[in-house]
């Protein structure tokens, strides 16, 4: 990928997202992952969708020297991808049932941008907290990389 600005990354990452959520495979996927949940429990709804990605999608890093993004139907299928590729995938996936989806890029020094997750707004109508999902690091809904101490946040409407 081009040397491009943290904000054209990520508005790159939003298109995808955007895409991702419409994507018949991605919802149907959704709605197989939240299938048995007690309904309008969207608590339960974010929790199963980020598990599901979280555990089942390798984290593998971008070709060496690159930084590669792909959509979340690649991601799915091939079911491995780093930051990036997890984040666009999860976020697709909570879109595709109504979530509001945040993307989130961190800084160690507040100058480079090198890692980036998402985050849920609960509840879904109106969101009053937003949940960072690090799917790509094996920890809890919530976690941050306390290494981490600058980031920037971009709404995917």
């Amino acid at each position: 990928m081009p040397n491009l600005s943290v904000v054209q990354k990520m508005n790159q990452l939003a298109s995808l997202i955007k895409n991702g959520r419409i994507d018949p495979l991605i919802r149907d996927t959704a709605l197989k992952v939240i299938r048995g949940l007690a309904e309008r429990n969207e608590l339960s709804e974010a929790k199963a969708l980020f598990s599901f990605v979280r555990d089942r999608i390798r984290y593998v890093r971008d070709p060496y020297g690159e930084d590669v993004f792909e959509d979340a139907r690649f991601t799915l299928s091939r079911r491995s991808g780093d930051c990036d590729a997890t984040t666009v995938l999860l976020g697709s996936l909570l879109q595709s049932v109504g979530f509001p989806y945040r993307i989130k890029v961190f800084s160690k020094d507040g100058r480079r941008f090198t890692h980036v997750a998402g985050q849920v707004g609960l509840p879904k109508s109106a969101p009053q907290k937003w949940v960072t999902v690090d799917a790509s690091a094996p920890r809890p809904m919530g976690w941050e990389n306390p290494v981490f101490k600058y980031s920037k946040i971009l709404q995917v409407n």
